[in-house]
């Protein structure tokens, strides 16, 4: 992904970075808005992700959690890891 695509908080950052290595695909919204984007595995599954969110944590988790119950990439390897709540 292009710096300018990049996901202004670093934690949901890391959790798209994560999806992308089990395959999932990363696509920027068009236009303005508070949607940044979305996520998806190409055979169904699909996340938003937004720009600004109020906690960026629970997006991240989301975001993992989402690769974790897809399962249209059970033969990929399970690299997404959960993040210990603080």
């Amino acid at each position: 992904m292009a710096n300018k695509d990049r996901h202004p908080d670093k934690d949901i950052r890391k959790a798209i970075n994560d999806a992308e290595r089990a395959g999932w695909k990363a696509r920027r919204s068009e236009g303005a808005g508070h949607r940044w984007g979305t996520m998806s595995c190409g055979s169904g599954c699909e996340i938003a992700i937004w720009s600004t969110p109020r906690r960026p944590g629970d997006i991240a988790k989301r975001v993992r959690e989402a690769v974790k119950k897809c399962d249209h990439n059970a033969g990929a390897p399970n690299i997404v890891k959960q993040q210990k709540s603080k």
